[in-house]
């Protein structure tokens, strides 16, 4: 033999570890199915419920719609529900008609109300509760001549601890629990209805459901008002108010039946 012969090196080819690549094969599918598993449910708990109404129209959520604005494709009085197209700040005390009580968007004071898991005792000023709505929050109204303290709590126990919602009463709703997001609205008949939650799990903070992008829910107001909707002015004439005016043909007419 000769000495290249024997300097030439045999080549061993080594088995294939299969039961290691089996295994690894095995953990990478349980992983990738609980990774899916995992996106699955926090999409499907990001699902709107059922039984919303919107007052968007055309526009499946405010975001849209605020991009239509902002680029000229929509104007406010194109709209049946203007009033969600508008974001105006008014002045202290100035009237606006929402359309809707509650209402789910439109005009509103400048300061908001404070919306960091707020629960309010009583009823809040709409103007102030439509800004909070605005910065992207979601509202739990409630009629306390509806629902019993229990209910109350329950309702309580959604908002608590909650950034970007707050709860208020509203005395004198169609339902006695009414939930809203800007341009959105779901009345519910009982604190238990799992919606409810649902409702501010998918809207609380959506981006693609606010009229004002990062706007932040402290730094508002927290008072608290008798009726959250004013009474509409009195409706004034060219002369002067009508009001003014009926009274003096009343004393007049008085005047005539006393002579």
């Amino acid at each position: 033999m000769s000495a290249k012969s024997r300097n030439k090196k045999v080549q061993v080819e080594q088995p294939k570890p299969w039961g290691l690549i089996i295994t690894f094969s095995v953990i990478g599918v349980v992983a990738l199915g609980i990774v899916g598993g995992t996106l699955w449910a926090v999409n499907d708990s990001k699902q709107p419920p059922e039984g919303i109404e919107s007052f968007l129209e055309d526009y499946e959520y405010s975001t849209e719609l605020r991009l239509a604005l902002e680029d000229g494709d929509v104007e406010p009085e194109d709209l049946e529900h203007q009033q969600v197209a508008e974001r105006t700040h008014i002045e202290e005390g100035a009237y606006v008609d929402y359309g809707t009580e509650p209402p789910v968007g439109g005009d509103h004071y400048g300061a908001w109300q404070n919306c960091q898991g707020r629960v309010y005792d009583g009823a809040v000023d709409n103007r102030n509760a439509v800004h909070a709505l605005e910065h992207g929050a979601a509202w739990i109204a409630y009629d306390p001549e509806q629902l019993d303290q229990d209910q109350v709590n329950k309702l309580a126990s959604y908002v608590q601890g909650r950034d970007y919602s707050f709860m208020s009463q509203y005395p004198g709703m169609d339902s006695p629990i009414s939930v809203q997001a800007w341009g959105l609205r779901m009345p519910v008949d009982s604190a238990d209805d799992e919606r409810i939650e649902q409702f501010i799990d998918r809207f609380s903070q959506a981006k693609d459901n606010t009229m004002e992008l990062n706007a932040t829910c402290s730094g508002g107001v927290e008072t608290t008002v008798e009726d959250p909707q004013p009474e509409p002015p009195a409706e004034e004439d060219e002369g002067g108010q009508a009001a003014e005016d009926e009274a003096s043909k009343e004393d007049e007419a008085e005047k005539e039946d006393g002579q």
